[in-house]
């Protein structure tokens, strides 16, 4: 499959330039240059493609593909010029053209030079793209056979590094697909496991899917439109639950007073929120049977009442005949016996005290009777007074305990005076008033709890600076809670540890951001006295490479710049004693057998070894001109062992290093080629 792929790879960009024949073309005295982009996966057209021209790295030209994915440009000759191919989602790829060396008559007569195929690599942050920065491929024109060409020395390194770089890309790509097809799956069974969830009233656990199901997507709408439709039913939920709890708390606070009445309607009203909640209905049942037991039991002492009027109404009227009869006596007999019914009753009083006057006037100790009667009288008074004084008391306690607050309390001793049987109307509505406070007390104290549940809220969410504006409206509105302040000083407490962590972290990063200063000077000079000892011990190169490390570690220093410049002229200085020393050599070298400028097809061991044999231990360099390239040679010798390095340079500034015909790296060739 690969090497299919890379065959067709070849074959369209690098092996079938598809170069038109050098003939009169439609853009005389220009060199265009024409060619394709697709996707590396599907083989698409991309068009809208970004191809920017540069000659010697100035923008020259801005254009873009059509929609077939094609376009063509013209270049002036005798230039440089480098085409950069981009498009959003896209790596960016560089084609390089050098036009340089074209004989007049060709570029009298113009030039074409394409049908590319370029593919598109799509860029992902994971994948590493430093391959694409250098020229995927090289055009110029071969002197040796008057035509433009590629660099086939490039394509074969190319065609290796992209094929690996292509199989990473294109399994990136099929990664993310099989993940989004997986992440759309997870996504609509969270939708339906929610939309489930939700018709059924289960509030939370939909709230649970569609939160997930926003964190796989949240560009969609529609799993946070029902969050916040669940929001809302939660809220009203809420809401709901805290007015049913406040009528009951009303319901049962009457029913605790023994107002069965009012309470019997807002234990409705409770039913009214909440029609399948038990409580208020077993709380109905109660109240009925308790207003049943207080009819009956009125219906009884009304009978009994009527029973005892009758008794009274039969004793007195029989006192009546007996003393109209002058049976005094019996007269006085019935009259006790009503007395005894009523106690308090003025006509039985005066019906007795009517016979008793007739029984004194009878009997020579009337006189004493009298007397005995005032006295009684006067003893009654006085604990008539008595009880006036006792129940003001009363009063007077009740209505302190009402300035202080205690109303329960009030209304119990209202209700103790109210048993003597006196100012009764006036002691009902002292009670009727303090009815009305603790309601307002009862309200205010759910209002209070309802405030400090909001406040939570905020609390929960992090809102501290709303929360405490919250606390402090409630301080104003409710100074004798005490429950305000705890949760103020709660999220000071909060607030003043996130302070502290802030300042610690600060710190952290100053003493951190202080270590890395200390360590980069460290590193700064451990690298310039590295460079001074090799300064020292006449090992330049060496010294210049580790003060430029030096360099990039510190480039604002000073003194890195004074020490490159020394080094840079021992090394000069150095370079024109080898330069003289190998003019010598070459003199002297004049008849050895060897050319040097004579390239083997290969380097075998016997060449080597005579290489050795003819060349002095340690570097001898050569540069010389071969077509349109600058060669420059290295014969190392090291423990007899010969090796020859060799470094092209075309004119249009590319350069290619060779170790005995093997490609190498530029490093490499400083690093074994300097002594």
């Amino acid at each position: 499959m690969i090497k299919k792929r890379w065959f067709l790879f070849l074959s369209v960009l690098f092996g079938l330039f598809t170069s038109a024949a050098i003939g009169q073309v439609s853009n005389a005295n220009k060199f265009t240059f024409y060619a394709k982009l697709t996707d590396l996966k599907t083989g698409d057209k991309l068009e809208n493609v970004f191809v920017d021209v540069y000659e010697y790295g100035e923008q020259i030209e801005h254009i873009s593909t059509d929609n077939s994915g094609k376009f063509k440009t013209s270049f002036a000759f005798n230039s440089e010029f480098r085409i950069e191919f981009s498009k959003n989602g896209y790596v960016t790829k560089i084609v390089e053209i050098n036009t340089q060396n074209v004989p007049l008559s060709f570029q009298n007569f113009g030039a074409e030079y394409g049908g590319w195929t370029i593919t598109m690599f799509k860029a992902f942050d994971n994948i590493d793209y430093d391959e694409l920065k250098n020229p995927i491929a090289r055009v110029y024109f071969d002197t040796e056979y008057n035509q433009f060409d590629y660099d086939r020395d490039l394509a074969r390194a190319v065609v290796k590094k992209m094929d690996k770089l292509a199989d990473i890309v294109i399994e990136e790509e099929e990664n993310r697909a099989l993940a989004l097809k997986n992440l759309e799956e997870d996504y609509k069974d969270l939708l339906k496991d929610g939309d489930k969830a939700f018709s059924d009233g289960e509030w939370h656990t939909a709230q649970a899917f569609f939160q997930k199901a926003v964190e796989l997507k949240p560009e969609e709408n529609y799993p946070q439109n029902k969050l916040n439709e669940i929001d809302e039913r939660l809220t009203s939920q809420k809401a709901l639950e805290e007015k049913y709890k406040g009528v009951i708390t009303a319901a049962d606070q009457l029913m605790a007073m023994e107002g069965y009445n009012e309470a019997k309607v807002k234990y409705q009203e409770a039913l009214l929120l909440k029609p399948k909640m038990e409580y208020p209905k077993q709380m109905i049942s109660e109240v009925d049977q308790k207003l049943n037991q207080l009819a009956a039991e009125e219906k009884a002492l009304a009978q009994a009442q009527a029973k005892k009027q009758a008794d009274f109404n039969s004793s007195f009227d029989a006192a009546t005949n007996f003393l109209e009869t002058g049976n005094l006596d019996q007269a006085k007999l019935s009259a006790n016996q009503a007395l005894n019914i009523f106690p308090d009753d003025v006509r039985a009083k005066n019906l007795l005290a009517e016979i008793e006057d007739n029984i004194a006037a009878k009997e020579a100790s009337r006189a004493a009777e009298l007397m005995a009667q005032k006295e009684a009288e006067a003893q009654k008074l006085e604990e008539e007074h008595k009880m006036a004084e006792k129940i003001n008391a009363i009063i007077t306690e009740a209505e302190e305990l009402k300035l202080k607050g205690e109303l329960q309390l009030a209304k119990a001793r209202y209700q103790e005076a109210k048993t003597f049987g006196r100012n009764t109307e006036s002691i009902d509505s002292k009670i009727n008033e303090i009815e009305n406070l603790i309601a307002g007390e009862v309200r205010k104290d759910q209002e209070y709890r309802r405030q400090i549940n909001l406040v939570q809220i905020l609390i929960d969410k992090k809102d501290y600076e709303y929360a405490l504006t919250k606390l402090d409206q409630l301080k104003l509105e409710y100074p004798d809670k005490s429950q305000t302040q705890e949760k103020i000083d709660f999220i000071n407490g909060i607030l003043e540890k996130q302070k502290a962590q802030d300042l610690a972290q600060a710190q952290r990063e100053e003493d951190a951001k202080r270590k890395e200063e200390e360590l980069k000077q460290k590193q700064f000079l451990a690298l310039v006295d590295a460079g001074d000892g090799l300064m020292a011990n006449g090992l330049y190169e060496q010294a210049l490479a580790k003060y430029k490390q030096a360099e990039r570690v510190d480039p604002a220093a000073p003194l890195i710049a004074q020490k490159l410049n020394m080094v840079q002229q021992k090394i000069d200085q150095k370079l024109a004693l080898l330069a003289q020393e190998k003019e010598v050599e070459k003199k002297q070298a004049t008849n050895k057998k060897i050319n040097i400028e004579d390239d083997p097809e290969e380097y075998t061991e016997e060449f080597l070894n005579e290489i050795a044999k003819e060349y002095p231990e340690g570097v001898t360099e050569v540069v010389y001109q071969k077509g349109n390239k600058t060669i420059t040679k290295r014969i190392v010798v090291k423990g007899g062992i010969g090796t020859v390095y060799r470094k092209v340079r075309h004119n249009w500034g590319g350069e290619y290093f060779f170790r005995n015909n093997d490609p190498i790296t530029k490093f490499i060739w400083d690093k074994e080629t300097v002594f």
